[in-house]
C-alpha cells in the first residue's frame, strides 16, 4: 500500500492558530530554575521529554499516523477520525472544536515551546557564569545540546504550523513577540542544529549527549542526528517544492542512510529517482549524511 504524507496539515490547516497563547511555554523564572551546573543538566532532560511527547506521543502522533496511511484505527481516539477522513476535510481549528481535535494543535504547541525555553534558559545561565567544569568539555556538550533542543523544536513547529514563535535566550518578553513564517522557523532550525555541529566537533572524543530519548551518543553519532534532522526539516517544509526535491546520483543508493531519506521523499509524495538534481542544502551541508566522493 502507498504511503501517503500528511501534506494537507502542513500546508497549513493548521495555520490560524490565533487563539493559541503565544508567551505560554517561553516564560519562566530562570534565576528560581538554575543555579548550579547541576541544574542544567536537569533543566535539559526535562526540555528534551517536553519535545519527545509534543511530537512522538499520542498527540499529535496518532491521527497524524491515521492521515497519513501509516496505520489504521477502529475509534475515533486522539482526533485520529477526522484526519484519517477521504476525501479531506477542513480541519476544525477553534476554541469551540472537540477537545481532542484542541490538543492535536495544543500540545506541540506548547510542548516544543516549553522545549525552547528550557534551552533559552540553559544559555542563558551559561552565559551568567553558570557552569559545571568552566567551559570544559561538559559544558560545551550541554551547550550543544541545549542547540540541539531549540533547533529540534522550532524545526517541529516549522513543520506543523505556518507561523510560529522565534524566541531566543537575548528575547526581550516584555516586548511584543511577533509569529514568523514557518520558512523562518525552518531556516532557524538549521542554524541551530549547524552550531550544535560546531560545538560537538570543536570537544572531539570527550563530547558527549545523553538526552535524546534515553540514548548516550558520542560526537560522530550526534553530528549525524543534527545532520539528519537538518534534513528532513528541510525535505519535509519545502511544501511547494515537493515535486522538485530529487535524488540525483544512483551510487547513493547504497546508503543505508540514504534509505532512509528515500522513505521521506516516499511519504511526501515526492518522485524518486536517480537522475536528478540534488536541492543545494543536501549538497553543501549534508554531505557528511551521504559520504565523500
Amino acid at each position: 500500500m502507498k504511503i501517503k504524507f500528511i501534506t494537507f496539515l502542513l500546508l497549513g490547516v493548521l495555520a490560524a492558530c490565533q487563539d493559541l497563547d503565544t508567551l505560554s511555554g517561553i516564560t519562566t523564572d530562570k534565576k528560581n530554575v538554575i543555579t548550579t551546573g547541576s541544574d542544567l543538566v536537569s533543566t535539559l532532560q526535562s526540555g528534551y521529554i517536553f519535545w519527545w511527547k509534543g511530537n512522538h506521543s499520542e498527540f499529535p502522533a496518532v491521527a497524524l499516523g491515521v492521515a497519513g496511511d501509516a496505520y489504521g484505527l477502529g475509534r475515533n481516539f486522539f482526533g485520529a477520525t477526522q484526519l484519517g477522513m477521504e476525501p479531506r476535510t477542513a480541519f476544525q481549528n477553534s476554541v469551540g472544536a472537540a477537545t481532542e481535535l484542541r490538543q492535536l494543535v495544543e500540545v506541540p504547541w506548547y510542548n516544543n515551546l516549553t522545549a525552547v525555553t528550557t534551552a533559552n534558559d540553559v544559555l542563558s545561565a551559561m552565559d551568567n557564569n553558570i557552569s559545571i567544569d568552566q567551559n570544559g568539555a561538559q559544558d560545551q556538550s550541554v551547550r550543544a545540546a541545549a542547540h540541539l533542543l531549540r533547533g529540534l523544536s522550532w524545526g517541529y513547529l516549522g513543520l506543523i504550523y505556518n507561523e510560529s514563535a522565534l524566541v531566543n535566550e537575548k528575547e526581550d518578553l516584555n516586548n511584543p513577540i511577533p509569529l514568523v513564517p514557518y520558512s523562518d522557523m525552518t531556516q532557524a532550525a538549521v542554524t541551530e542544529l549547524e552550531q550544535a555541529i560546531e560545538l560537538a566537533t570543536a570537544v572531539g572524543d570527550d563530547f558527549v549527549h545523553s538526552y535524546f530519548n534515553g540514548l548516550r551518543l558520542d560526537k560522530s553519532q550526534f553530528v549525524e542526528l543534527c545532520h539528519a534532522y537538518a534534513a528532513r526539516f528541510f525535505i519535509t517544509n519545502a511544501k511547494e517544492l515537493y515535486q522538485k526535491i530529487k535524488l540525483c546520483s544512483g551510487r547513493l543508493f547504497s546508503s543505508t542512510r540514504v534509505k532512509v531519506y528515500l522513505m521521506i521523499l516516499r511519504l511526501s509524495q515526492m518522485e524518486v529517482t536517480g537522475k536528478a538534481t540534488i536541492s543545494t542544502y543536501l549538497q553543501k551541508r549534508v554531505k557528511g549524511l551521504f559520504g565523500q566522493g
